[in-house]
């Protein structure tokens, strides 16, 4: 039946044409001699067949456009899915390893007569962090044994964190803490997480009897994801922290 219906739709434009072209021909012979099925043929016969040719081109190019209408359509469903799973494979992976997220360390409720606080791990990002450590050096301490390092002067130096895992926007005390210089101090951090590697300058001043502070924050790559300064944390003529002098 469908079969039928399409040859009605494709061939009754032709054959009504050259139905007409004939009727034309017929009445339109001024000569006034009858017609013979013949020439009824030889004039319907070529008629009908260029028609249809002309016919069955057209239903052809409009079916090929639907045909590439639908592949656009497709394509660009397709190239939409694709986007959503790469999207979604990409938080995914972000869940399991850490994504784009970071850790850091900052001194909290400091008391500024015994100059001890609470260290606090802050997480950074979206998504989870997962096997945190933190290695703490101590710059005042490093400067009086740099000259004689050994695994000795590095447990002097340095206070090794085992963090664990951290939820986002989240921030957990460490342990409690005791800023042993004054009335400067300079830490230097080195994170390890499933996500990579990250380290943060901490640098604590005390000025006018209180502590302020400035922390910098990069990955492998020395990019800086995160830079936090106290309003009254010194700095130099233009307006900067001097991380290395500090």
């Amino acid at each position: 039946m469908k079969v039928i219906k399409q040859v009605v739709t494709e061939f009754w434009i032709p054959l009504t044409l050259s139905v007409l072209w004939v009727l034309y021909n017929i009445y339109g012979d001024s000569s006034g001699s009858d017609w013979d099925v013949k020439e009824i043929v030889n004039v319907f016969g070529p008629t009908f067949f260029l028609l249809s040719w002309l016919t069955g081109q057209f239903f052809r190019v409009k079916k090929q456009t639907k045909v590439e209408d639908s592949f656009g359509a497709m394509e660009s469903r397709f190239k939409e899915l694709l986007g959503k799973v790469e999207t979604k494979t990409e938080e995914m992976i972000g869940h399991i390893s850490g994504g784009n997220s970071f850790p850091w360390l900052q001194v909290s409720m400091l008391d500024n007569s015994t100059n001890a606080g609470v260290l606090m791990a802050i997480h950074q990002g979206e998504h989870p962090l997962y096997d945190v450590s933190a290695r703490v050096v101590d710059l005042q301490k490093f400067e009086q044994v740099k000259e004689n390092i050994s695994l000795a002067t590095f447990g002097y130096t340095d206070t090794n964190l085992n963090i664990g895992n951290m939820i986002p926007s989240h921030a957990s005390m460490v342990q409690q803490w005791k800023i042993e210089s004054v009335p400067e101090q300079s830490y230097n951090i080195f994170f390890t997480a499933r996500n990579g590697s990250f380290t943060q300058l901490l640098r604590l001043q005390k000025i006018n009897g209180v502590w302020v502070s400035a922390t910098k924050v990069t990955n492998k790559d020395n990019v800086v994801l995160h830079e936090q300064v106290d309003d009254n944390y010194p700095k130099d003529a233009e307006g900067s922290v001097c991380w290395e002098k500090a």
